[in-house]
């Protein structure tokens, strides 16, 4: 592959994965969130709620050490799973 179709290919290739890692997000991690921690989220995704906010929202979910682990045990249980192979 050249030029054009690599970067497509590649690209294709991201973005399936950022759907899968996605659909893994809403799956695994979300029923395991602290309310808070929802409705932190919901900050960020709320495109209408001021800039400030949604940085602060960020801040926040950055220093959640909860939010931390629980991402780390997906990812850790993700790469050692049999489909994680291909």
């Amino acid at each position: 592959m050249k030029g054009k179709l690599y970067k497509r290919g590649l690209r294709c290739l991201r973005d399936k994965y950022e759907a899968l890692m996605s659909q893994l997000v809403k799956r695994k991690l979300m029923p395991d969130l602290a309310d808070e921690t929802r409705e932190t989220l919901q900050i960020l995704i709320n495109t209408s709620i001021t800039q400030k906010s949604r940085v602060a929202a960020h801040a926040a979910l950055e220093e959640d050490a909860d939010l931390e682990s629980l991402i780390t045990n997906i990812f850790t249980q993700t790469e050692a799973s049999v489909i994680a192979d291909y």
